[in-house]
């Protein structure tokens, strides 16, 4: 049997990258087809000789130089005739037409297309009806889920949390599930089996050079929002920088709360969720970063998102999490982080690079360290010292401690002066008594003051 190449099928001597790459995105761009690698152009078989290179470099080639990524429409497999190895490269017309060589980029001359037997750049008309035919007709928070056994445990408790009952109507109803009674991608973000992670780092200093701690939260979107939310808020200090006329503690945060969880919203909200990276969240020593995949919607400048501008790209997720109470109303979310810090000299960036969007926030106790005014009586940290030790002195004076003594030693408030014991507790160091309104900390028996120990 001889083959004749045609629309949906082409031959190619030998791997040449361009060439192949031009017929694959000619292919995926209108009907699918086949492209043999090592039969020659009237068909007969020549074969290749390194199958296994060969195939590496294809799969290589096209993750690198063809955009939107059409990895999922092509499959690479070999097959031998006429005793020879030959490479077959099977490609479906993609969704996400127009596909283009990346280094020309999406123009008509980088965008290809089948013109009987051969393969051939777009015309601008041409090009300009592939866009038009292939403009979504769905979002994908709309899409139906390529996954129907999904489970909702954490997001029904964080409704029942909110008086809301997660049942089949309201589904529908935030179109978790669409009129067919199918789960969307919206159902699959909010569901246990949401693919989307979120991965957290916190460093000791401002280079990332030495991890803290790290984690990666999956499940529910919901669950990811709290779970990332406590983490951050275990390493956002605060600090009494001064007394009120009222007498009580001028407190201020290394990152205000309001400003952390608006900028985690946008994390979560606004991103691209076709991309399959996880959202990132740095904690450095002197500024935490809020890395989402998803760059700014067409009309859409950084100064307009700036003063509160917004174009939804997922709707109705934006929708959930109003309806939960987590945000208040679309597009208060930047200017609100900004304000929280328009008494500081030091202001949150916002900024795209790439595919990614930015937001960082900076450590306002780091930034204010230096001029940052305590009462007289507020006994300070040494500098360098760790928080251990200071609290461990406290008892060559007295037989027990109570958080208020943390309190004034550390130059803290309650929240983190609690957070402290906790550790010291949690380590062994400390023992916790008393009822919740009169707790004390004593120092356990079989620990010895070491003032070189460095643990």
């Amino acid at each position: 049997m001889r083959f004749i190449e045609g629309t949906t099928i082409e031959f190619k001597r030998e791997f040449v990258p361009d060439k192949v790459n031009k017929t694959i995105i000619a292919f995926a761009n209108t009907r699918g087809g086949i492209l043999y690698i090592g039969v020659d152009n009237n068909g007969s078989m020549v074969g290749v000789s390194d199958v296994d290179g060969t195939c590496l470099r294809i799969t290589n080639t096209i993750r690198d130089s063809i955009k939107p990524d059409v990895t999922m429409f092509v499959d690479c497999t070999t097959e031998t005739r006429e005793n020879k190895t030959i490479v077959i490269i099977t490609v479906q017309k993609g969704n996400a037409a127009p596909y283009y060589l990346t280094k020309i980029g999406l123009t008509p001359s980088g965008v290809f297309v089948r013109h009987g037997a051969s393969t051939v750049a777009t015309s601008e008309a041409a090009f300009l009806q592939i866009i038009k035919e292939s403009a979504p007709k769905e979002t994908y928070e709309e899409l139906v889920s390529l996954n129907q056994s999904l489970t909702f445990k954490d997001a029904n408790q964080i409704f029942e949390a909110k008086g809301l009952m997660l049942d089949e109507v309201l589904k529908k109803k935030l179109k978790l599930k669409n009129g067919d009674g199918f789960y969307t991608n919206l159902g699959l973000l909010i569901s246990d089996q949401c693919l989307h992670t979120v991965k957290i780092s916190a460093f000791r200093d401002s280079a990332g050079a030495d991890v803290l701690s790290w984690k990666e939260f999956p499940g529910s979107l919901l669950r990811q929002n709290e779970d990332a939310y406590h983490f951050i808020d275990i390493h956002n200090d605060n600090s009494i920088v001064g007394i009120a006329k009222t007498l009580q503690r001028i407190e201020k945060w290394s990152y205000p709360p309001d400003a952390v969880r608006e900028a985690l919203f946008n994390l979560l909200i606004h991103r691209d969720f076709s991309v399959s990276h996880s959202s990132q969240i740095k904690i450095y020593k002197n500024r935490v970063e809020f890395l989402s995949f998803g760059t700014l919607l067409e009309g859409l400048s950084m100064e307009a998102v700036t003063n509160g501008a917004v174009a939804h790209r997922n709707r109705n997720l934006a929708e959930i999490f109003r309806r939960l109470g987590l945000i208040e109303a679309f597009g208060f979310g930047i200017p609100k982080i900004m304000d929280n810090y328009k008494e500081e000299k030091i202001k949150p960036q916002l900024k795209q690079t790439g595919d990614l969007f930015i937001i960082t926030l900076p450590n306002i106790l780091t930034e204010n360290s230096a001029n940052a005014t305590a009462p007289e009586s507020v006994k300070k940290r040494e500098p360098n010292k760790e928080y251990w030790r200071v609290i461990i002195e406290l008892f060559e004076t007295r037989e027990y401690i109570t958080r208020a003594d943390v309190e004034d030693c550390l130059s803290v408030g309650s929240s983190m002066a609690r957070r402290r014991l906790q550790e010291l507790v949690s380590k062994g160091l400390l023992n916790k008594t008393g009822g919740s309104k009169n707790i004390k900390y004593e120092l356990k028996r079989n620990y010895i003051l070491s003032r070189n120990s460095d643990t």
